[in-house]
C-alpha cells in the first residue's frame, strides 16, 4: 500500500482516472479524476498543464471537488493551456479532484488513418501516481472501428472492452517524470470511404426500386385508362343508340323516362345533353 514513506513528496496521487469520450464530430470529452493524498504541510495551488502541438483548442473547461463546481482560472503559456484552482490544505487528508474539458478536433486523421494521440499522464510533476486508468470511448455508430492501440512510458496493461471501448491500466506506480501517452488507431479512410460508397450504392438501388414501383403503377394506371376509355365508348354508342330510338317515340313520356333511368345505370354522363340531342 502507498504511504508517506513511499511518496517523500508533500502528496501523492493514490490514483488518476481518464476518460476519454470521442465525439462524432472528432472532439474528445475528457473527464480526469484526480485523488491527492496529502501528508504535509505545502502548496495551496494544484494545475494541470495541457500541451497544444496537437491540439486546437481546449474548451468547456469546469473544475470539481467531490461532485462541487469550484473556482479556476485558464490560460496559455508556452503552446501549453493551463487550468489552475485553489484550496485549502491541512493534513494529513484526501481530496478528490475532477476536471472536465474539450479537446476540439482530437480525433484526426494521419496518413489514412484516423488517430487518438493523448498524453493522460503527465511527466512534469513533482509527486509520484499510485495507479492510474485510462479509456478511451467511441461512439457506438462511429466508423471506423478500432484496428490497434499501445502506450508509451510507464507500463500499462492495455485492453480492447468491446469494439467501442479501449483501456490502459498501469501496472506499476508511476514516479515523476514519467509519462503515460496512449495511441489509438482507427481503420483507414479508405474502410470509411467503401462505407459511404456502400450507402451511395443502398441508396442508389433503394431509388431504383422506387422508381419500378412508381412505373409499374403509371403502367397500370395508363392501362386502367385504356380499358375505361374504350369502355366509356361503347357506352356512349350504347346511349346514342338508345336516344335515335327514343326520337321515334319522343310523343311516349313514359318510356322515355324508363330509358334515361336505364342510361344512368350504364354511364355518367351528362344526361342534359342527352336530352338537348332528343329534342332536337
Amino acid at each position: 500500500p502507498a504511504t508517506a514513506a513511499t511518496y517523500p513528496y508533500y502528496f501523492y496521487w493514490d490514483f488518476i482516472n481518464v476518460d476519454i469520450d470521442v465525439q462524432t464530430n472528432g472532439d474528445m470529452l475528457i473527464t480526469e479524476n484526480q485523488k491527492y493524498v496529502f501528508t504535509k504541510l505545502g502548496k495551496n495551488q494544484r494545475y494541470r498543464y495541457i500541451p497544444l502541438d496537437k491540439v486546437n483548442a481546449i474548451t468547456d473547461v469546469s473544475v470539481f471537488e467531490e461532485g462541487k463546481k469550484i473556482a479556476f482560472n485558464t490560460g496559455v503559456e508556452n503552446n501549453n493551456f493551463w487550468i489552475k484552482w485553489q484550496h485549502g490544505v491541512n493534513p494529513p487528508e484526501e481530496r478528490i479532484f475532477t476536471l472536465k474539458y474539450r479537446v476540439v478536433e482530437g480525433l484526426y486523421l494521419d496518413n489514412q488513418k484516423y488517430k487518438v494521440y493523448w498524453k493522460a499522464i503527465f511527466p512534469k510533476r513533482g509527486a509520484s501516481i499510485h495507479k492510474a486508468n485510462i479509456r478511451v470511448t467511441f461512439p457506438k455508430s462511429f466508423l471506423p472501428k478500432i484496428q490497434k492501440f499501445k502506450s508509451y512510458g510507464a507500463p500499462t496493461k492495455a485492453e480492447q472492452i468491446d469494439e467501442n471501448t479501449v483501456e490502459f491500466v498501469s501496472t506499476k506506480s508511476i514516479p515523476p517524470s514519467r509519462k503515460i501517452e496512449i495511441k489509438v488507431v482507427l481503420y483507414g479512410e479508405e474502410v470509411r470511404q467503401r462505407f459511404e460508397n456502400f450507402l451511395t450504392s443502398v441508396e442508389r438501388f433503394t431509388k431504383i426500386i422506387i422508381l419500378f414501383i412508381w412505373l409499374v403503377f403509371l403502367g397500370a394506371g395508363a392501362i386502367y385508362e385504356v380499358i375505361a376509355a374504350s369502355r366509356k365508348i361503347k357506352i356512349e354508342k350504347d346511349i346514342y343508340a338508345v336516344i335515335r330510338k327514343i326520337r321515334l317515340k319522343k310523343d311516349n313520356k313514359v318510356y322515355i323516362i324508363q330509358k334515361f333511368n336505364k342510361m344512368k345505370k350504364l354511364s355518367n354522363l351528362n344526361l342534359l345533353n342527352a336530352m338537348l340531342i332528343i329534342m332536337c
